[in-house]
C-alpha cells in the first residue's frame, strides 16, 4: 500500500507519503511567493506532484490513493474565515489536484478538516461562542508526540491527513493504533 496526503495552500503546501510496511516521508513544497501569479504557483504544485507520482509509477510502486484536505468554499464564506482571494486560490488548487488524479489514474479522496482533526487531535470543531484552539500548533504538537519532526504546520497537517488515510486504508494499522490501543480519544 502506498498513500500520499496533501495539505493544500497557495504558497507552502505540506505533503506526506506512506509506503508499507512503515516508510513515512514528508515535507513542504514552496510554490512561490504571494507576488507570483496564481497560475505559476498552480503549475509548480502540479509539476511537483506529477513528478512524485510518475517516479513511483516508474519504480513499480504507484500510489493507491491521494488524500487531500477538503476545502469547502461555501462553509468558509458563511463562517467568514478567509478572504475571497484565499477561497479562490484553494478552489483552484482543489480542481488542479482532482485533474491530476484523473490524469494519473490515481484516486483522490477529499477529507473534511473536521474529520481529520477529530481523528488526529480528538476534537474536530468547537461549539458556538467558544474560542477555537490553535489548530496548527496542536497538529505540530501531536506529530511530535508520535515521533515525527514536521518543519511547520503545513507538514504537520499533511502528516495528520496521512494518519487518517492509513486508518481508512490499512486495517491492521487502524486496529493496532486506534483509540482503544493508543490511549487517546477518537
Amino acid at each position: 500500500m502506498h498513500l500520499l496526503s496533501i495539505d493544500p495552500a497557495s504558497i507552502k503546501m505540506g505533503w506526506a507519503r506512506w509506503r508499507s510496511p512503515d516508510e513515512i516521508r514528508s515535507g513542504v513544497e514552496t510554490l512561490g511567493s504571494s507576488h507570483d501569479p496564481m497560475a505559476e504557483r498552480l503549475n509548480t504544485a502540479r509539476e511537483f506532484f506529477l513528478r512524485k507520482i510518475q517516479a513511483f509509477d516508474d519504480r513499480g510502486a504507484p500510489f493507491d490513493a491521494i488524500y487531500v484536505e477538503d476545502f469547502d468554499a461555501e462553509a468558509w464564506q458563511r463562517g467568514g474565515k478567509s478572504n475571497a482571494k484565499t477561497r479562490e486560490a484553494l478552489t483552484k488548487i482543489q480542481g488542479m489536484l482532482e485533474e491530476l488524479g484523473v490524469a494519473t489514474r490515481t484516486p483522490v479522496e477529499f477529507v473534511a478538516v473536521g474529520t481529520w482533526r477529530k481523528h488526529f487531535l480528538g476534537i474536530g470543531k468547537v461549539g458556538r461562542g467558544k474560542k477555537a484552539p490553535n489548530w496548527k500548533h496542536l497538529a505540530v504538537q501531536r506529530c511530535r508526540q508520535l515521533g515525527w519532526s514536521p518543519k511547520d504546520h503545513n507538514e504537520a497537517e499533511a502528516l495528520a491527513i496521512l494518519d487518517y488515510a492509513r486508518h481508512m486504508k490499512d486495517r491492521p494499522f487502524a486496529a493496532s493504533s486506534g483509540p482503544l490501543f493508543a490511549g487517546r480519544a477518537a
